[in-house]
């Protein structure tokens, strides 16, 4: 008797042949079945080969505001991002923001083919109320201060991003929980991870690839690619806020 004929190998990325839906990740393979980690759970399941189809891997989305004041200036990790993704043959939807109402027309052309999770990089602080807020805009005046505990962006994000998970790669956002753990729930997010300290490009665009390694290669859930990513920059001295005990990046949910 023949050995089965192999449809599919560990480290790819497949899809049931008889229904859309989950995405997964080939960890091993077996005779005629496939280990399959499915991305929306994180939980493992052998499947019978020919019932599997090879799909590509899941794409990333970045939504960048201005990180300087100066309209001319080349800041931005869509250089570091794309050289990443183009080596590992991921597909990069990189779209410039300037206010919170550009997302609707991003997420209208995305469809429903959804990203594992949201990547927003922007500014973040807080004001002196401790109120945390992003800025997508060159200028850091107050009218263009994105509050997170504000209705109307509760609102957006919900509409937009309900269900899925999302990574502020923004300075102080997660300094304080109370809002942003409130800010999850009404917005009707799955998961939130943001800096809490003021962080620096260099340490962003580690972090942030470590992480798409985790997601997009390894296939980890967001939780777990999270804690992964937090743990290869600690192991490089890249931590929280010094005699705080903050973590550098914070998940709710």
């Amino acid at each position: 008797m023949s050995r089965p004929r192999e449809i599919v190998k560990r480290g790819e990325w497949v899809r049931l042949r008889n229904r859309s839906g989950f995405l997964g990740y080939v960890t091993s393979t077996q005779g005629a079945s496939a280990l399959v980690r499915w991305l929306e759970t994180g939980r493992g399941s052998w499947i019978g080969k020919r019932s599997l189809r090879v799909s590509s891997p899941p794409r990333a989305l970045v939504l960048e505001g201005s990180l300087d004041t100066a309209l001319h200036s080349p800041r931005s990790e869509r250089d570091a991002l794309k050289n990443w993704c183009d080596a590992a043959d991921i597909a990069l939807a990189f779209k410039t923001v300037h206010r919170i109402e550009d997302f609707d027309q991003i997420v209208e052309a995305l469809g429903r083919d959804q990203p594992p999770f949201v990547h927003i990089i922007c500014h973040g602080d807080h004001d002196d109320d401790d109120r945390p807020y992003l800025l997508f805009a060159p200028k850091p005046k107050k009218r263009n201060r994105i509050y997170l505990d504000a209705p109307e962006t509760h609102t957006a994000f919900r509409r937009c991003f309900e269900g899925q998970s999302v990574l502020f790669s923004a300075c102080l956002v997660a300094k304080y929980d109370r809002h942003i753990d409130r800010f999850r729930k009404s917005a009707r997010l799955r998961y939130v991870a943001a800096f809490s300290r003021t962080v620096y490009d260099d340490e962003a665009i580690l972090f942030d690839i470590s992480l798409y390694h985790s997601i997009l290669i390894a296939g980890l859930t967001f939780r777990a690619a999270l804690e992964r990513a937090r743990s290869a920059l600690e192991a490089l001295g890249i931590r929280g806020e010094v005699g705080r005990g903050q973590r550098l990046v914070k998940v709710f949910g």
